[in-house]
């Protein structure tokens, strides 16, 4: 009364296949839910809705019922993509994917190259250099190709400063202002620019204050001082 299936679950618009021993005298009647399927009289049956399956088995004059298969079918492959955040310059961050369906998954961030994890949800670790967006690009498993959902926005905050003196800014990074420690004596100009070579903030005035860098996009920002007489 054995019977063996070859998986139990099926990919939409597939099957499965139960099946049992062949022989001459044996004869089978199959059932889904308890009730009898027509013309269904072979040792092999292909499913392809859900249920519960068994079969009557007869050879000769014995007669066996098999055990029950539940048979299902497996959910639509999706891949969920969070992790929205703010890191310092050189900082990592995981983005987290959450799947639907059977492992393993074969997946894409962006035109990253694919990776392929049974984990579920599965961390993919980035270190961005400036503030970037991630999208899954591709997302595929054993049933074909699914649909992905969410992006991710990783922010990066970061000012640098190369700077003669021993004159250090502070806080760094800094979402919020920024100041000046050091001998700032004959300081005349403040220049300060973005990653891409715009000017963000210049000023003659005023030079002790601090600088408010809160409407500032994320990202690199290189600040230089200028002095009387040099």
């Amino acid at each position: 009364n054995e019977l063996t299936i070859s998986d139990s679950s099926f990919c939409k618009g597939g099957f499965v296949l139960l099946s049992g021993a062949i022989g001459e005298d044996i004869k089978y009647a199959w059932y889904k839910d308890n009730v009898a399927i027509l013309d269904s009289k072979t040792n092999e049956l292909k499913v392809n809705t859900e249920g519960v399956y068994k079969a009557l088995i007869t050879a000769k004059d014995c007669e066996v019922i098999s055990q029950d298969f539940r048979v299902t079918e497996k959910p639509e492959l999706k891949a969920i993509l969070t992790g929205d955040t703010l890191i310092n310059y050189g900082e990592k961050t995981d983005l987290i994917i959450n799947f639907t369906s059977t492992p393993p998954y074969s997946f894409a961030i962006n035109s990253l190259p694919m990776v392929t994890t049974s984990q579920n949800p599965h961390k993919f670790t980035v270190n961005p250099i400036i503030s970037s967006t991630y999208k899954i690009s591709k997302i595929s498993n054993i049933c074909g190709e699914g649909s992905s959902i969410g992006s991710v926005e990783v922010k990066v905050l970061v000012l640098s400063l190369s700077l003669e003196n021993n004159i250090k800014v502070y806080p760094n990074p800094s979402s919020d202002y920024i100041s000046f420690e050091g001998d700032l004596v004959g300081l005349k100009e403040i220049v300060i620019t973005s990653s891409n070579g715009k000017r963000q903030f210049i000023s003659e005035k005023n030079l002790g204050n601090d600088i408010m860098v809160t409407n500032w996009a994320p990202g690199v920002y290189v600040v230089k001082l200028i002095f009387k007489d040099k």
